[in-house]
């Protein structure tokens, strides 16, 4: 049995909260799948933040992570929703090529692989994500909101565990 507050298994359309069951979505469009036109290039995320390298975006990573901050957007969003949940997932992820020609565009994978740490838990009205988990409602993003908020307050812990 987990000691995780959150638990979702890969493809499942629902995720554990606290003993709790709330519809949850990891929808990706990629290259590899054919959903992801070449040109809507997508950048990692680097650890400090930033925008990073061209890549395929690739579903939340497997492993047992932290929740470690809860945050609103900067501006009001309907993709990050009122608030949402950083946490402390990473995973390897291959660098494309891209071209500059009348639009951006991909090119070709490189065979060089860095991490990516852009992984969040947020509510969205759009259909698909980059990799994150979103909670298919609001209230139930606001409440794992508050139940992280309470714990990092507290010096608790949360943590998510992926599984596939």
């Amino acid at each position: 049995m987990s000691s995780a507050d959150i638990i979702w298994k890969r493809g499942d359309r629902s995720m554990q909260v606290l003993g709790t069951t709330i519809g949850c979505r990891c929808d990706v469009r990629t290259l590899a799948n054919g959903r992801r036109a070449l040109n809507e290039v997508v950048y990692t995320t680097t650890r400090s933040r930033k925008q990073g390298v061209p890549y395929d975006p690739q579903l939340f990573p497997v492993g047992l992570w932290r929740l470690i901050a809860v945050e609103v957007p900067d501006l009001p969003d309907d993709y990050l929703g009122p608030k949402f949940i950083r946490t402390d997932a990473c995973q390897k992820v291959e660098r494309w090529d891209v071209e500059q020609a009348d639009q951006l565009r991909y090119l070709q994978p490189t065979n060089d692989f860095v991490w990516d740490y852009g992984y969040l838990i947020h509510w969205s009205s759009w259909p698909t994500s980059l990799g994150c988990l979103c909670p298919t409602s609001v209230n139930d993003q606001l409440w794992i909101c508050a139940c992280a908020s309470m714990a990092l307050r507290e010096g608790r812990e949360m943590l998510l565990e992926v599984v596939s």
